[in-house]
């Protein structure tokens, strides 16, 4: 993943989570995406082509 990647990521990650923030940081093979809000936190760690990281940037939140 290039910096100009990471930074679209992040950019769609921040779209679709307005409300919280979004860090998207660079790492050996792959990528870590931290996001969240005050009261909640989602670190994950994934190689670059992870469909976790399609999924997230992606679909539509659900609500419960």
């Amino acid at each position: 993943m290039t910096r100009d990647d990471a930074r679209d990521l992040q950019c769609r990650l921040e779209m679709r989570y307005p409300d919280g923030d979004v860090e998207v940081t660079r790492v050996f093979g792959g990528v870590e995406v931290e996001a969240g809000t005050t009261c909640d936190r989602v670190f994950m760690r994934t190689t670059d082509d992870s469909p976790l990281l399609v999924l997230l940037a992606q679909t539509r939140p659900t609500r419960m």
